[in-house]
């Protein structure tokens, strides 16, 4: 499933969902499109010949098969979702790299901008014109949380309030606040 988000204000956003290719929008400037997209390691083969040569051997590089089928299904998932904004080939998205390895789209007649994040089955990409935008999701799993990470990334505030909760309390918390 696809899904998208429309929005000229935080407070005034209007969610809409596509089952379908033949229903994507356009972006237009005071818009931020937002897909989640349920990973189907079936469409690994289709996928692939949007890859560039620099990506499949990235993919190349993962221990785990099912790890490499899911970056070449999300990359290549990005590179469909960029060739209609951009109008062009899934193969000829130039994308390229910042210093710190955030992909971008490295074409000077048009500015959307994007980020990409993923977490098990699912990928979540985010669209604008000329603003820059983030996603997160991660995976609700209380069995790999660490009562540390509470330290590393929430507010001391927040923090402060954790030392009252009791331990199956803190994985919630966590949770919701790590991701905001």
């Amino acid at each position: 499933m696809l899904a998208r988000v429309v929005g000229d204000t935080v407070s005034r956003v209007r969610p809409q969902v596509w089952q379908t290719r033949d229903q994507f929008p356009s972006l237009r400037p005071v818009e931020l499109h937002v897909w989640l997209l349920q990973i189907d390691r079936s469409q690994e083969d289709l996928l692939r010949s949007a890859l560039s040569p620099d990506e499949l051997e990235r993919a190349a590089q993962f221990m785990y098969p099912e790890h490499r089928t899911d970056f070449v299904v999300c990359r290549g998932a990005l590179r469909v979702l960029l060739a209609h904004y951009a109008g062009t080939d899934p193969a000829r998205v130039p994308i390229s790299y910042s210093e710190n390895g955030k992909p971008f789209l490295d074409h000077r007649s048009f500015s959307v901008k994007f980020n990409v994040s993923h977490s098990r089955e699912y990928a979540l990409f985010a669209f604008s014109l000329g603003s820059d935008v983030g996603v997160d999701t991660e995976w609700r799993d209380a069995d790999v949380f660490d009562a540390g990470l509470l330290k590393h990334c929430l507010h001391d505030t927040v923090l402060k309030t954790s030392h009252s909760l009791s331990p199956d309390q803190k994985a919630p918390l966590f949770f919701e606040f790590g991701t905001r």
